[in-house]
């Protein structure tokens, strides 16, 4: 069984991809001249970061755990 909060953030992040999908399907641009043709690429890659920060910190983690128990094995 899932956590309660993994299904939140499943659930959030499907209500993320359907915010992309319809920025996709307007064709979504910059209002200013010159700005951005395709405001979607940009939106997409949000959850990305976010997906990789998340990574970095759970590394992170484990690396701080490990160097704790080996200083407390000795």
């Amino acid at each position: 069984m899932a956590p309660a909060g993994a299904t939140d953030f499943a659930r959030h992040d499907l209500r993320y991809i359907n915010y992309v999908q319809q920025s996709y399907a307007i064709n979504e641009i910059s209002s200013d001249p010159g700005g951005l043709t395709h405001r979607w690429v940009l939106k997409a890659l949000i959850p990305l970061g976010f997906a990789l920060f998340v990574r970095r910190a759970l590394a992170q983690t484990a690396a701080a755990a490990r160097r704790l128990l080996k200083s407390a094995a000795r």
